[in-house]
């Protein structure tokens, strides 16, 4: 599944400032890409890019293609990975659940995702070899929520259509390009159990043979077919703040991927926010609200944060904002007086807000997490990008309580391709994805005011995580 990198395959998802329009994504590129490339002295580089459905329609026009080709040729850049997840409208005032539409029961989403395999195609035409690849990451099905039977069959029968497509693609351009599912919490797909549950819906263990698309039933064939070359055009993106978000242990998590011959097209090595509530001797109400206000600023308007908690049980939020909120009531003391209170805002939260993190899920999957519940007293995870490099977000404090980082997950994905064997024919791309410069609480943004030197850091300390682990090639 992996081998040795290059330092210049190594990408970074230049979806900085904002903007959806297909200008915006040129200016993005001149502005942070093109000048980290010549920074890091390399001849050629890799680059992720977010093209909206916007965007992907204004390419379409024979004059700003062709512009848009010259630039990246004249800057070198070559886009390994494409985000197809969003399909508009990310940097708009209040994303939240829209960014999950339009789902993959819907053809609007199967013809954007048709038209980012063409042009990914004619954008890499002239791509040395090695970067002859792209993965485009997508929607994992949809939202949970609005999910149920109908969009399920339906999303099938799309995402068939769409591998059948960048198979053509494929085949005829020799760029292999690749459909990615991004797990994400809240969404249909959120766990490893419901991505192997998923497979053997989508190819049913009767069709798997030695020329069928890779399913879990016959892992040991498909993992083989896999190595071999490139079989299948539809596999994951594997986001490893998201898992961190699921407790999920990662190796394992990763492990059971690969027996069961699912592939992993891309890695966004990304880190989510951790807070420990407790330490050794226990914790002050006032050191709780300290807590408290230091992570009021980052819920925003814009996205979601959803935020699981270990404690007894694991417990999902879909948005920090109601997470803090629940432990504000908490602390209210005619609720430690009456724990069992259960008036009606109670209940409501309960209601509306509560789903065990990793349910039950028909075919007898099961993930261990990451971290065994009441292991520590409280840990929370939180869906919000934070820069890879760092471990703490504790500025100087000392060690105990606080804001830290889920950078030791990041560790354990690479541990894991170092362990499993090399294979030249597949390399998944590694794309940093911290997206959230722009919406750092001042606090975090004003130690990060040059971008550029700040995704440096990250693909710096990146290097250096896959050289200790002899997986870069220098």
């Amino acid at each position: 599944m992996a081998s040795s990198f290059r330092k210049e395959e190594l990408t970074y998802c230049s979806n900085v400032h904002p903007g959806e329009s297909a200008r915006d994504i040129m200016n993005n590129l001149c502005h942070y890409v093109a000048v980290l490339r010549r920074n890091r002295e390399l001849s050629n580089m890799a680059t992720g890019i977010w093209i909206s459905n916007q965007a992907a329609r204004e390419l379409a026009n024979a004059d700003l293609r062709s512009e848009f080709k010259d630039l990246l040729k004249k800057e070198n850049l070559w886009p390994t990975s494409i985000n197809g997840f969003p399909f508009g409208g990310f940097h708009e005032e209040n994303v939240k659940e829209k960014v999950y539409s339009p789902d993959w029961s819907d053809i609007r989403r199967l013809d954007y995702t048709r038209q980012l395999g063409d042009l990914a195609v004619d954008l890499l035409r002239e791509a040395p070899s090695h970067f002859r690849r792209c993965a485009i990451s997508t929607v994992p099905l949809g939202f949970k929520s609005l999910w149920n039977p109908g969009k399920d069959g339906a999303a099938i029968e799309n995402l068939l259509a769409a591998e059948a497509h960048f198979k053509t693609l494929s085949r005829e351009s020799g760029i292999h390009i690749s459909l990615c599912l991004e797990m994400e919490p809240g969404c249909v797909l959120e766990s490893t159990s419901e991505v192997l549950y998923f497979w053997d819906r989508l190819y049913p263990p009767k069709l798997n043979g030695p020329d069928s698309k890779i399913g879990t039933s016959s892992g040991q064939d498909a993992k083989a077919s896999q190595v071999q070359g490139h079989v299948s055009h539809l596999g994951l993106c594997y986001d490893i703040c998201h898992q961190a978000v699921m407790f999920e242990n990662i190796q394992e998590s990763l492990g059971m991927l690969f027996r069961a011959g699912i592939p992993i097209f891309k890695f966004q090595i990304s880190s989510a926010i951790e807070v420990r509530w407790l330490t050794d001797d226990g914790i002050r109400e006032s050191k709780k609200s300290d807590i408290i206000r230091r992570l009021e600023p980052f819920c925003d308007k814009r996205y979601l944060h959803q935020t699981t908690i270990s404690k007894v049980d694991l417990t999902y939020y879909l948005d920090l904002d109601r997470a803090l909120e629940s432990m504000r009531k908490d602390m209210e003391p005619s609720n430690s007086l009456n724990p069992e209170a259960t008036g009606p805002e109670k209940l409501e939260r309960q209601n509306a807000e509560f789903r065990p993190a990793n349910e039950a899920k028909p075919g007898e999957w099961e993930v261990n997490p990451g971290q065994t519940p009441g292991e520590n007293p409280e840990i929370w995870r939180i869906h919000y990008h934070v820069p890879i490099h760092l471990e703490s977000l504790e500025d100087g404090r000392q060690p105990g309580a606080g804001l830290y980082t889920t950078a030791a997950q990041i560790e354990e994905a690479l541990d894991f391709l170092a362990s499993i064997p090399p294979s030249e024919d597949h390399r998944p791309v590694l794309e940093v994805e911290t997206y959230t410069w722009t919406v750092l609480p001042e606090s975090v943004r004003q130690r990060y005011s040059n971008v550029v030197q700040s995704i440096q850091m990250e693909l710096d300390y990146l290097e250096k995580a896959l050289m200790d682990r002899k997986l870069l090639k220098v």
